[in-house]
């Protein structure tokens, strides 16, 4: 009976032992768990929601004539000058506004000819001088001058270097290089200003330098490239090469850390503010350019300073900043207070 004792009270040791090394085994994974969470997603440290950006005026209803609106996605701001551009998605067409909302002119039609769309999506400006555009189910991508006159195109439907399969976001560096988000291909295509073929990455995934579904393509003062991913929710940041650098959003969701399917992306590019439509969640989210989150506006609504699925943005040199509220029907601007 001793040794039936001794044999139950040593069998019981180990399984204390064992439960003891089990929980620390636990505790430690879990707590690695969380530093890499925090390690991937935006930096904790960093969210200084102190920031107010102060609505101050809309223009636009829905329909054909000027100044009207059927879901309109990209905006293109001038440096100087207060003039932007918008993609009048359905209405196969660009439309130019003075800052403060006053049509000035429009070009396009529905077609597959010179200056014609088929469902634009994205627009960029280069400096003074040229305007482009993603001509999104034509697969192409076309050149304009800053009067609507139409200069050169690119592109056709395909996986080759130079083809696209519904390209979205568009963008230009300071080199004048284009950068287009070649959405149902899942990849970056870079090219020069005439259109020749530089370099691609990306490829369908999850993981780093993977997207799926990117949307919007936008470039800062280093030539760095912020691409929307809007079915992976967030947004990833790139050289002009194509190396990933980081990555913003901690999945799905409404959190301050969270996207629900971005899509337009503008950047200030003297002040390093970065801003995102954070559509699903109707909302616009402004960050610097190492990640810092400063603002979050915007609610569900058609009220003043409320969105209903906002697509594009653009910011111009007095930040004053601009948003397609696509089911709306209307551009939205907003006031937000420089980064110091």
């Amino acid at each position: 009976m001793i040794g039936e004792g001794k044999k139950s009270g040593s069998f019981g040791l180990l399984i204390t032992l064992l439960a003891i090394t089990f929980i620390v085994i636990v505790t430690f994974l879990l707590s690695s768990r969380v530093k890499e969470s925090q390690k991937i997603g935006e930096p904790r440290a960093a969210i200084s929601l102190t920031q107010t950006c102060t609505f101050t005026k809309n223009w636009g209803t829905q329909g054909s004539g000027d100044g009207q609106f059927n879901n309109h996605f990209g905006v293109a701001v001038t440096t100087s000058g207060g003039n932007l551009w918008v993609a009048d998605a359905e209405n196969f067409r660009i439309q130019k506004f003075t800052s403060e909302g006053r049509f000035q002119s429009k070009f396009g039609s529905q077609g597959t000819g010179d200056s014609q769309f088929d469902k634009a999506f994205g627009i960029s400006l280069k400096g003074a001088d040229y305007v482009y555009v993603s001509d999104t189910w034509n697969n192409r991508i076309q050149k304009f001058n800053l009067f609507g006159g139409f200069v050169n195109k690119w592109g056709s439907e395909g996986t080759g270097d130079g083809q696209f399969s519904k390209p979205f976001g568009i963008a230009t560096d300071s080199r004048g290089n284009v950068y287009v988000a070649d959405t149902f291909n899942n990849r970056i295509q870079k090219f020069d200003a005439n259109g020749k073929f530089i370099t691609k990455w990306g490829s369908f995934g999850s993981g780093n330098g993977q997207f799926n579904e990117p949307h919007g393509v936008a470039v800062d003062a280093q030539n760095k490239v912020y691409v929307t991913d809007y079915l992976n929710h967030r947004v990833q940041i790139f050289t002009d090469s194509g190396i990933f650098i980081s990555s913003w959003g901690e999945g799905q969701g409404d959190g301050n850390y969270q996207f629900n399917l971005p899509t337009g992306i503008a950047i200030k590019k003297n002040e390093g503010a970065v801003y995102i439509a954070d559509t699903y969640n109707h909302r616009i989210k402004k960050y610097d350019t190492r990640g810092k989150l400063y603002a979050i506006f915007g609610t569900y609504g058609s009220g003043d300073a409320q969105f209903k699925f906002p697509r594009g943005v653009g910011v111009d040199e007095t930040v004053n900043i601009f948003v397609s509220d696509s089911q709306n029907y209307r551009m939205v601007k907003f006031w937000c207070p420089p980064i110091k």
